[in-house]
């Protein structure tokens, strides 16, 4: 059995293991040391580089151009961890703080990961009422076992999710966009960027107590602190698929659902002072193709679209 690549912790909920291939000493995936970093960048999963060998994510790629940033991002972390970050990574010797939110993944998990470790929380923002809210995870599930039937009796990935997507199944949906067909998620995606939901608001405002932890972190160490989004593959699909391509789901309502989370986070950075990037500027102008591999269900960007991110990103926040 090889090294677990995750920790268990109490305050942090998880955290990258030191002795996992290619972790530093602080369990972050770089190639440059925290003490020789001029920024940092924090986030989850969509930085960390799910899926892609060290050498393709894209803060090692700014890293290998000459821009000093260390990364410590973690796959399925939130704006806890974030706000962790900060206390604990941030330095007065570092001139800026990124913190990269991942629209499809970061708002939910904040309140659920926050009452994960509620009890050993350093921020104590979790309320009673909180513990009753949740969201309906049933459909998905049934889709989850459906798939798992039908491999076992020796389909393949693709003609599973085709088998449920026929039985009415929720979350293994194609679509047409830019001349592929691209298997996604829109109903999951619908429901972690839906701030219609108790859930998803009660998620949003834990993530601005958050937000403005960091940035009295930032504040305190003299470091200014920017704020980068990450649009969901799902909306970039349906961005780009017209008419009957859809599959039957109503995409605008989540490319509408999305673009307003990111308009609330726009107001509340605005108000704050706080400068507010959004990779929906590259997401939209950019075939499906070049920021993803043909991989169903699989939402994180492959080596050529981290490669666009990183040039995107680098102009944008790292630029003269």
């Amino acid at each position: 059995m090889g090294t677990l690549r995750f920790m268990d912790d109490p305050t942090w909920r998880h955290v990258g293991s030191p002795q996992y291939p290619d972790h530093d000493e602080n369990g972050f995936c770089n190639e440059l040391t925290l003490a020789a970093s001029k920024y940092i960048l924090t986030g989850s999963s969509h930085v960390y580089g799910t899926n892609l060998v060290p050498v393709d994510t894209w803060p090692i790629r700014l890293q290998r151009e000459g821009v000093p940033i260390y990364s410590a991002s973690m796959g399925a972390w939130s704006l806890m961890q974030f706000a962790l970050v900060s206390q604990t990574y941030l330095k007065p010797f570092h001139r800026k703080l990124v913190v990269s939110i991942y629209l499809g993944f970061d708002v939910y998990a904040t309140l659920k990961q926050s009452i994960d470790v509620r009890n050993a929380s350093l921020f104590g923002f979790v309320r009673d009422g909180d513990l009753k809210l949740g969201m309906d995870w049933r459909p998905r599930q049934a889709r989850d076992e459906a798939v798992k039937k039908a491999r076992e009796l020796g389909a393949n990935l693709e003609e599973a999710l085709r088998q449920a997507f026929d039985l009415g199944l929720q979350d293994c949906m194609p679509v047409i966009a830019d001349g592929a067909e691209w298997w996604i998620e829109p109903h999951l995606r619908l429901q972690t960027t839906d701030l219609s939901s108790p859930y998803m608001r009660r998620a949003f405002e834990l993530c601005r107590s958050y937000l403005d932890v960091i940035q009295t972190n930032c504040t305190e160490r003299g470091v200014e602190l920017e704020i980068l989004l990450i649009p969901t593959k799902e909306a970039a699909v349906f961005h780009r698929a017209v008419g009957q391509q859809r599959g039957g789901f109503d995409g605008d309502a989540l490319v509408d659902a999305e673009r307003r989370l990111a308009r609330e986070f726009a107001c509340h950075l605005s108000a704050a002072g706080v400068r507010m990037t959004d990779l929906w500027n590259l997401y939209a102008t950019t075939p499906v193709g070049d920021l993803f591999d043909p991989i169903p269900l699989e939402g994180h960007p492959g080596a050529k679209g981290a490669a666009a991110i990183a040039q995107w990103v680098k102009r944008e926040h790292f630029g003269p």
